[in-house]
């Protein structure tokens, strides 16, 4: 009965975001025998809702993601809840291959990046993340060890804020929407045009004739090109390799089924995306 009770307790305290856990990286040990010893179903819990992220999902284009890059499970769990609990989409991911490799196909709106991680320095991440064009503008907040070396070597690296372990997780839900609000401020959204679309890049948000439309990631891509460069001819094999980042063979439809439910989505807007025959698509510019 009082294991029971210390279960809804806790998950009750954490979903109140009284969320003052001091997470010591350092000691393993005891974050393991606390999770899997004497709580054993919040540690099962905290598993199945970290694997419900590992997945790519479509996400509605005016939540703001945020990716936590981790390799101590407990950790990496508690965080994913914490900030899912404040209002933030979260995903984890327990090395640096499989957040790279994620990062090719969804951008999150702020990278959670340790310093330390299995395969990899988190500092050669956060330096390959600033050095590549399509996602070098993210923001990212580094988890470090408690020294200032560690900090400043972040810092210089590109590290928009640093975390030093231990910290509490309503410290590192404060830190990143500080950063989110100093991104938005130094980043201001502007927005691309057509007609009746209206697409907001950082938002990642598509309003047609004042209602939002519920585009999946790849649609939002084909749109933000189109947008971008209207009366533009882009071929089949050029979306492909821009959004999809595959190789392209002219047996491959997915484009074109892409098209067709993105022009959908648009209701009549979608005439704008307009066919050009044997080559591909381009939007149609109008006042």
């Amino acid at each position: 009965m009082s294991a029971f009770f210390i279960y809804f307790a806790f998950i009750g305290a954490i979903d109140s975001a009284a969320l003052g856990i001091q997470v010591d990286y350092d000691s393993k040990v005891e974050n393991s025998a606390f999770f899997t010893s004497i709580l054993p179903s919040v540690s099962f819990v905290f598993y199945i809702r970290s694997v419900s992220y590992s997945h790519e999902v479509t996400i509605e284009r005016d939540e703001m993601m945020i990716w936590c890059v981790e390799n101590d499970a407990p950790t990496r769990n508690i965080a994913v809840y914490t900030l899912q609990s404040a209002g933030f989409p979260a995903r984890g991911f327990d090395d640096g291959t499989s957040f790279w490799e994620a990062l090719q196909i969804q951008h999150p709106q702020l990278v959670l990046l340790d310093s330390v991680l299995p395969g990899g320095n988190g500092l050669d991440i956060l330096k390959r993340i600033r050095s590549s064009g399509a996602v070098k503008n993210i923001p990212v907040i580094m988890v470090t060890e408690s020294n200032e070396l560690d900090v400043i070597r972040c810092l210089d690296s590109g590290a928009d804020d640093c975390l030093s372990k231990p910290f509490g997780m309503m410290e590192m839900v404060s830190r990143i929407r500080s950063v989110l609000r100093r991104y938005t401020s130094q980043n201001p959204d502007t927005a691309l045009r057509m007609g009746d679309i209206t697409l907001y890049p950082n938002e990642r948000i598509v309003k047609v004739a004042g209602k939002t439309a519920p585009l999946t990631y790849k649609e939002f891509e084909l749109l933000l090109r189109f947008l971008s460069n209207p009366e533009t001819v882009f071929t089949r094999e050029q979306l492909y390799k821009e959004v999809w980042r595959g190789e392209y063979t002219e047996q491959n439809r997915t484009v074109d089924m892409h098209i067709r439910t993105l022009r959908k989505k648009l209701g009549d807007s979608g005439k704008l995306i307009e066919s050009v025959r044997y080559v591909g698509y381009r939007m149609k510019k109008v006042l």
